[in-house]
């Protein structure tokens, strides 16, 4: 009998804990919600007053290709904490290792398999939301409907690549801390002797980039592996007095990486490399 009330009490315990589990995450999913309930979501239309209603599309940076976007106030400090809270109670269970063995990342996906075109699984509200408003600010027709989550620890970066004929569009939010990225010419699309310079931009907490057209198709973008990024002269989001300063990467950066699937009756693309899997 004694082992019967033991393994009872216990039982009783595991679930108290299990429920009460469930009850932060849900209540952290939610706070997400309500930060992120003042994000404009729709591409600004003029009122009866005459006033826009919400913020006009991004604007063209000055050095990146054509195509792409940058928005570097995306998210307040208030909205990216809570989303980074919401991403870690969301993502448990789905962290896989990912990057290589210079850059080691964990990798969290939501909205179906990266390499199959059909979207099988419904993004969670707060991932909607930010897709929403990714469409709007970027100027896109259509929310993306697809997440990739990524981790990055230290010194880790992401190796050169352009994110395959299975997606159309691509934009990042990033998170925890500041990374800089390159984008050059593909190979492939003549990045050799006489096409344009590589590009630079400094990716700070809470902004966002997009890449359609030729941004997304004709360029590569990745990341150093390093300790600290040295601003170079080819940094389009910076003054000319930050050239040269040497910004360190924080212990933890999170990218959201929101792509827009080309959808395929057959299911599965050919073409599909595996970094869609490890090495984004």
């Amino acid at each position: 009998m004694n082992d019967v009330l033991r393994l009872a009490r216990e039982r009783a315990r595991a679930e108290r804990s299990r429920d009460a589990d469930a009850h932060t995450h849900n209540d952290t999913l939610r706070a997400a919600e309500e930060a992120l309930a003042g994000l404009p979501t729709a591409p600004a239309a003029e009122g009866s007053d005459g006033h826009a209603r919400s913020r006009a599309p991004a604007e063209p940076v000055a050095g990146l290709p054509a195509g792409a976007r940058f928005e570097p106030a995306f998210l307040t400090p208030s909205q990216q904490a809570a989303v980074l809270a919401a991403v870690d109670a969301a993502s448990v269970g789905r962290w896989i290792a990912g990057g290589t063995a210079d850059s080691p990342r964990l990798i969290a996906n939501f909205g179906g398999s990266p390499g199959r075109a059909a979207v099988t699984e419904a993004l969670p509200r707060f991932l909607q939301t930010l897709a929403a408003g990714l469409a709007a600010r970027l100027g896109w027709a259509a929310p993306p409907a697809h997440c990739l989550v990524n981790d990055y620890r230290g010194t880790s970066g992401l190796v050169h690549h352009t994110d395959g004929p299975l997606y159309s569009c691509s934009a990042v939010i990033t998170l925890g801390g500041p990374a800089l990225l390159e984008l050059r010419p593909a190979a492939a699309t003549g990045g050799g002797r006489g096409a344009p310079p590589p590009a630079h931009l400094l990716l700070r907490p809470g902004c966002a980039l997009g890449l359609a057209g030729p941004a997304y198709s004709d360029w590569t973008h990745g990341i150093a592996a390093a300790a600290a990024d040295t601003i170079p002269p080819s940094c389009v989001n910076v003054g000319a007095g930050q050239v040269g300063q040497v910004v360190a990467r924080a212990p933890r950066r999170v990218s959201l990486v929101f792509v827009c699937k080309v959808r395929e009756s057959g299911g599965r693309q050919s073409g599909i490399s595996e970094h869609l899997h490890t090495q984004r």
